[in-house]
């Protein structure tokens, strides 16, 4: 809707809103010299993303995700008894 008003006016009215404008822009450069719009959106960085780990926890070496909750097999001093431990 403000598009439209816009472009309805006459170039005559939009110059008295560039010159309003123009005049604060002079005034904030007076009022802030070494201000730039980059200082605002520039100074942030892309976070790197960490390396993922090479080593896996002990526990996840030991048992993996299919023997979770098979416990192994020991054998006793009699090798024809074996036994769940």
């Amino acid at each position: 809707m403000f598009i439209s008003q816009w472009h309805a006016l006459g170039r005559a009215e939009q110059a008295k809103y560039y010159e309003m404008a123009r005049k604060e822009k002079e005034l904030h450069m007076q009022l802030h010299p070494g201000w730039s719009a980059r200082d605002n959106y520039a100074t942030h960085t892309k976070k790197k993303k960490k390396p993922k780990r090479d080593v896996i926890p002990q526990q996840q070496q030991q048992m993996p995700h299919a023997d979770v909750g098979v416990q192994p097999l020991r054998v006793k001093d009699d090798p024809g008894q074996q036994t769940v431990v």
